[in-house]
């Protein structure tokens, strides 16, 4: 989000807002990190096909109460450190709302996406979130002995088939992205999808 500029969405920013959105959960965050605009990942992550977010749509779009707008004032002052940088996941947590509503409040609060993406702290741990799974260490589930594990109808990011670029899948059965079963509709030669 510093110095956002209309840019393509090449295929490893598409793997990481793949890889992250489950992890991190929070558009802002996701933009903060891929340095693009919040419209710009949510418009990625509906052609991509990512589910919708269900987890903490309550605590994100509860109206707020003059009392709460206080201890959100009261909450920011402590969670400031001494460089100016807001502690976002801790008032997230003391309030019991979203990251992204605490964003959209503070985006009120300073008015520009670019300065909140200055003053927001963001935790290295979930920065790591972002990195390809190669970088990743000692986070690979391995089952145990003589225990079998079907992946295949696990949603996870794969190849099309066709256009070898990656989409969500929501299993094996899934292995062509939308964009190509769109081309491909009128053509008979292609058969069903």
């Amino acid at each position: 989000m510093t110095n956002v500029r209309r840019k393509n969405w090449e295929n490893e920013d598409s793997e990481a807002l793949i890889r992250a959105w489950d992890d991190i959960g929070s558009i802002t965050i996701l933009a903060i990190l891929l340095n693009r605009s919040s419209s710009s990942v949510q418009t990625q992550a509906s052609r991509l096909g990512l589910p919708r977010r269900k987890d903490g749509l309550q605590k994100h779009r509860k109206r707020w109460s003059r009392s709460e707008e206080r201890l959100l004032d009261k909450s920011i002052d402590l969670n400031t450190d001494e460089a100016g940088r807001v502690h976002i996941y801790e008032i997230a947590k003391e309030m019991n709302r979203s990251v992204d509503a605490i964003a959209n409040k503070l985006l009120d609060k300073f008015g520009d996406e670019e300065l909140l993406a200055e003053i927001l702290l963001i935790p290295q741990e979930i920065r790591d979130k972002l990195k390809s799974p190669k970088a990743r260490t000692g986070e690979r589930q391995y089952a145990k002995q003589g225990e079998v594990r079907d992946t295949r109808a696990k949603p996870k990011m794969r190849d099309c088939m066709t256009c070898r670029s990656p989409f969500w899948s929501e299993g094996a059965h899934n292995r062509i992205c939308d964009k190509c079963k769109r081309a491909c509709e009128g053509d008979e030669s292609m058969g069903e999808w």
